[in-house]
């Protein structure tokens, strides 16, 4: 790394998934620098990695050179989200390494602290399979991340230089991805839970309009309220929303404490593309890159953030957007006309449980005749 980077922290978040031309493994490693005016100070450091080779391996073990001695290497409990039990084992006075009963899975975290005397620098970072000893990845000079063959595999992307933004930004940046995996629940509710009850939202998809969280108007379904957008526009699509790139994220936040932005980007991969929760097949799932800014609020320190203001647009660049329009309440599988398709969905649905579905068309908890009514009553093309 370069000479002028202190080591600092480690924050590692793992994902996988398959798309239908290529396997996507995604580590996330945010490293954040902190100085302090004393002889011997507790340092954090980190760096993002983000792999897109196929052939990338896991790792369960990270080992560590830098330039001078240090001490007390310990994991940061706050920031631990690791499933697996951990060992770290200093194997001189500048070489430690930490190694895990398992291989980092889906979604961890973790975080590391250090005391050194001055700012240390990488000498070298590997990540290794500690059950085969091959070596994953490791960090050059430059703050590339290589592979055994040489090949680039990823580089260091986002940093910070405060204490205090430690805490307060990566808390943003577990608020968005709380947000992005409550979509996966399918649950309009549990995701109007994260606006203000004066937030407004301008959507990727859905009606052009600016949506407001404010309650469900009966009959008014297609109205411009985020519930409304979750349960008829963006949920009923599956969207997985992959984790974010730290390096194209930009954060700000109030000298009080309690009003955050964030601007960056973002990709989500609709499981359902044609809608009302319907499965397709791997190489049939929608990616959709999109550009966002949220605004939070919270009242006070120990307060959960909510959103304020969101605003998410589709990257204009690409050639599959469409343009909004508002529900067709009856199109449950999203080909533009009601017909007997639709029908066949809703009366395989009909009774209590289908309540939640694409089929509970008046959100009543089940799936009966007035249902049956709206769809009858759009019959045809939509409008």
């Amino acid at each position: 790394m370069r000479s002028s980077r202190p080591f600092i922290s480690i924050v590692a978040v793992m994902h996988r998934i398959a798309y239908p031309l290529r396997g996507l493994s995604v580590v996330l490693v945010t490293l954040v620098a902190v100085t302090a005016p004393a002889a011997a100070q507790t340092h954090f450091c980190g760096w993002t990695y983000v792999s897109t080779e196929n052939d990338a391996l896991p790792f369960n073990e990270i080992r560590v050179l830098t330039s001078v001695p240090v001490s007390g290497v310990a994991m940061v409990p706050d920031f631990n989200g690791v499933d697996s039990s951990f060992q770290i084992v200093q194997s001189g006075s500048n070489e430690f390494r930490i190694t895990f009963s398992e291989v980092i899975d889906e979604g961890s975290t973790f975080s590391l602290q250090l005391t050194a005397a001055g700012e240390p620098e990488f000498v070298k970072v590997e990540f290794v399979n500690a059950w085969s000893g091959q070596v994953v990845a490791l960090l050059d000079a430059e703050g590339l991340l290589r592979d055994a063959a040489n090949r680039i595999v990823g580089e260091v992307l986002a940093r910070f230089s405060k204490v205090n933004e430690i805490i307060q930004h990566w808390g943003i940046i577990l608020r968005i991805h709380q947000w992005g995996a409550t979509l996966l629940g399918g649950n309009e509710n549990a995701m109007a839970q994260f606006y203000r009850p004066d937030a407004t939202l301008l959507p990727t998809l859905g009606i052009y309009d600016l949506y407001r969280n404010k309650a469900l108007a009966a009959g008014k379904h297609d109205a411009a309220i985020i519930r409304n957008y979750f349960r008829y526009k963006f949920l009923p699509k599956r969207p997985l929303m992959m984790p974010l790139n730290l390096g194209a994220v930009h954060i700000t936040i109030s000298g009080d404490g309690n009003l955050a932005s964030a601007n960056g980007l973002y990709t989500f991969v609709l499981l359902s593309p044609k809608g009302c929760f319907l499965p397709a097949a791997p190489w049939d799932w929608a990616p959709v890159n999109a550009r966002f800014t949220f605004v939070f609020k919270r009242e006070n320190g120990g307060q959960p953030w909510l959103i304020f203001q969101h605003h998410s647009s589709q990257d204009p660049s690409s050639k599959k957007i469409k343009p909004a329009k508002r529900a067709c309440l009856g199109d449950l599988n999203g080909d533009g006309k009601v017909d007997g398709a639709d029908l066949g969905t809703l009366l395989g649905a009909w009774g209590p449980g289908g309540g939640g579905t694409c089929a509970d068309i008046n959100d009543n908890g089940t799936v009966d005749g007035a249902d049956l009514g709206t769809l009858l009553g759009n019959w045809g093309v939509c409008k």
